[in-house]
């Protein structure tokens, strides 16, 4: 059998509760398949707080198009962060001089 380099199984799938389909169900009837930004069709359970609460509370439904907002918000977001000062990378022993050694 021939293997894909794919996996079929998104990686976010991975890291979703056991019973996501039930929570993403009750999530879709709570808000009546509408999305509620903006009233469309609702296709895309969205956590509304980061981290891994998957609780109805922290869920709400969203159109593609209002998600994708979203998620490039999120995104803009994660861009304007300060970058992570790193030490300087040490040098290689074979180019150490005696002082450097110590």
């Amino acid at each position: 059998m021939k293997r894909s380099g794919w996996n079929n199984q998104h990686a976010r799938m991975r890291q979703l509760p056991k019973d996501w389909r039930r929570i993403r169900q009750s999530v879709i009837a709570r808000d009546s398949g509408r999305c509620v930004q903006c009233g469309e069709r609702g296709t895309d359970v969205d956590h509304i707080a980061r981290g891994n609460d998957h609780s109805i509370e922290n869920l709400r439904l969203l159109c593609r198009s209002c998600h994708m907002r979203r998620t490039g918000r999120d995104g803009g977001t994660a861009k304007r962060r300060p970058k992570r000062t790193h030490r300087p990378p040490r040098q290689h022993p074979g180019f150490r001089s005696d002082r450097d050694a110590a």
